[in-house]
């Protein structure tokens, strides 16, 4: 099952049919069959998630939200729709664009400047790109050729309404009443945008005034123009000086729902404006068997329904004659033989519309194989695991507003100085067997304990794993260097029902200490009451990491450590072969920052993990031979 990332772009503005468009796209997924079905994940901008209660019908319908900025976790992502030249879209993913309409190319007037010079250069490079370009028509798509050299590939995908849940089922009388509408009425529902031309409409209704036939409109939508902040004033002063105020109700934007009932209740609707790239009120009327007057722009004409009327833009004369010639055509109640029938048309056209969305999501994961082929599945590098470490993460049904996890690095830190860790971290090492290495630690770390009391602060592998682990509850571990078990140790000691795989050589002598073997450190494991599974994979991590993750590419840990090879060119190795299964919310961690041997450490630390923005870190160096750790935090 494919994934596609929607990107919840759109919302905070006047313009309703981006978001009506998005919506439209979850439904259609939803209505078609389950080996048809995409997976979702909702990408959302930081500057809509306060507007995404509109989008409330369609939550339930996504695996994943998460909120869209140039660090979003897209490893089980196969297309993003709609991108943007906002953010480079990670390797492996395909970006899909979409191209609503060429409003500038026809009606610069309409445009400033700026804008006009944005969406010459933005649709230029699409069209001269490698990647798909998806366009609601042909009309859309000949305008593409027409205006722009085009060698990228496109993909024409007309949309379908689709009913939410409530529509049908809703009482059109009584959201008349709470609008205070007790007449027949027209309905338009554009919002006051110049391009939209009302006028034309208003124009109409005058010309028919004076002939003594007064028809009543209601119109719906925002009433600003950002690009002519000016112009819903002049559409008032048109309004008064051609007496049409008592005829002419405009209610601004409404709650979707409202807007639905309004329309049923409608004797028709009317269409007038002058560009479209795929309109949202004519699949409206179309999925409630609504009639609809609409101007004869070559999309309306492509996007017709059956029963439309049809009027030549602009043209305010040829449009009143329309309305008086078949006023008796128009029903002013909900027409339920016509609902029905446009429901049972609508779940094919939703359907339709669904795997055409499906067919573009499978032809633009085909086509970035062919630009990138390092994105192919055979090539494609492992993505990191999107498997959560429960203890560390808040999760619910919905809207997942922040990243998962609860505590980053500083939380950890401040526990790792506390007595209590000193003084169980010793308790653990007091039950394993003695070597001079394990002596030296116990007699310094009670030393300074001793001399200077809650005072000291003192950190390494042993006191950050026993902190980690009793904090993260740890349920699968992962530790490349053995040894004799110590810092194993810290970790079963609190968790003993933990999975455990340790990667080691068994070099004889490394570091100057005995390095009795795999059956040494089990028996000191199930010592300290181990019950888990504790698998050892013996040799070179350098082999043996890459080959247990090709047989086990699905394995992720909730904790991780890194302790033995201290080679700048094996460390970056060895940290980069074990990250992507380092689980989110988990914690790595690195031995050894501050050895006097090994002074490249710490820089391979910085470069390979804390220069990444997912992850959240902590290191010591005053004492010791250092120690750092990081929690993955998306």
């Amino acid at each position: 099952m494919p994934t596609l990332g929607l990107v919840i772009k759109w919302g905070s503005s006047s313009w309703t049919g981006g978001p009506n468009y998005l919506k439209n796209i979850a439904l259609a997924n939803a209505s078609v069959s389950p080996d048809q079905k995409l997976r979702l994940i909702y990408f959302v901008r930081p500057d809509q998630v306060e507007h995404m209660d509109q989008y409330r019908n369609i939550l339930p319908l996504a695996s994943d939200i998460r909120i869209y900025h140039p660090d979003s976790e897209m490893g089980d992502v196969d297309v993003l729709y709609p991108a943007s030249d906002q953010f480079d879209v990670p390797a492996g993913v395909a970006p899909v664009y979409w191209i609503p309409d060429f409003q500038h190319c026809y009606l610069p007037e309409y445009f400033s400047k700026e804008e006009l010079d944005w969406r010459s250069d933005f649709f230029s490079r699409l069209a001269g790109g490698k990647d798909l370009v998806v366009l609601s028509s042909e009309a859309a798509l000949n305008d593409f050729h027409r205006f722009f050299t085009v060698t990228c590939p496109t993909f024409v995908v007309p949309f379908a309404s689709s009913l939410e849940p409530g529509w049908m089922d809703g009482d059109h009388e009584e959201i008349k009443k709470k609008y205070s509408v007790n007449f027949q009425y027209l309905m338009c529902c554009n919002q006051f945008w110049k391009h939209k031309d009302h006028k034309t409409l208003f124009k109409a209704l005058a010309l028919l005034r004076d002939q003594g036939i007064i028809l009543q409109l209601i119109c719906t939508g925002a009433t600003e123009d950002l690009r002519h902040p000016d112009y819903f004033d002049t559409v008032q002063d048109y309004l008064e000086e051609h007496n049409l105020t008592e005829q002419v109700h405009i209610l601004g934007l409404l709650p979707r729902a409202d807007q639905i009932q309004l329309l049923r209740g409608a004797q028709a609707v009317v269409q007038p404006s002058l560009f479209e790239g795929w309109s949202t009120v004519i699949e409206d009327c179309r999925l409630l068997g609504k009639k609809v007057i609409h101007s004869d722009i070559p999309v309306h004409l492509e996007q017709s329904p059956e029963s439309s009327l049809v009027f030549k833009g602009g043209d305010a004369q040829n449009l009143a004659d329309i309305l008086v010639d078949f006023s008796d055509k128009f029903t002013a109640m909900p027409d339920i033989e016509a609902e029905k029938a446009a429901f049972q048309e609508s779940l094919e056209n939703c359907s339709r519309f669904g795997r055409n969305i499906g067919k573009m999501v499978n032809s633009a994961m085909k086509i970035n194989e062919v630009v990138n082929p390092t994105n192919s599945p055979e090539n494609k590098k492992l993505l990191p695991t999107k498997d959560i470490v429960g203890k560390n993460s808040y999760r619910v049904k919905g809207v997942q507003w922040y990243d998962p996890p609860l505590a980053g690095a500083s939380t950890f830190a401040d526990s790792l100085f506390e007595m209590e860790t000193y003084t169980n971290t010793l308790d653990i090492l007091n039950r394993l067997s003695e070597d001079d290495y394990l002596k030296y630690i116990r007699g310094f770390m009670s030393s300074g304990l001793r001399r200077f009391g809650k005072h000291w602060k003192y950190a390494d592998i042993c006191t950050v794993l026993y902190t980690l682990s009793n904090m993260l509850d740890v349920k699968n571990y992962l530790k490349i260097g053995v040894l004799q078990g110590r810092s194993m140790a810290m970790v079963i000691s609190g968790n003993p029902q933990v999975d455990v795989v340790g990667f080691d050589m068994w070099r004889a002598g490394y570091a100057g200490m005995d390095n009795p073997g795999p059956a040494f450190v089990q028996e000191q494991m199930e010592r300290l009451g181990h019950k888990g599974t504790l698998q050892f994979v013996n040799g070179n991590s350098h082999e043996t990491l890459p080959h247990f993750f090709s047989q086990n590419p699905r394995m992720s840990f909730d904790l991780i450590t890194v302790d033995s090879d201290h080679t700048p060119e094996g460390a970056t190795q060895d940290l980069l072969d074990v990250l992507p299964h380092l689980r989110i919310g988990g914690a790595i961690v690195f031995d050894g920052i501050a050895h006097p041997s090994h002074p490249e450490l710490l820089k391979i630390w910085q470069d390979t993990i804390m220069s990444r923005p997912e992850m959240s870190g902590f290191a010591f160096t005053e004492l010791g031979y250092g120690v750092a750790f990081a929690i993955r935090m998306r």
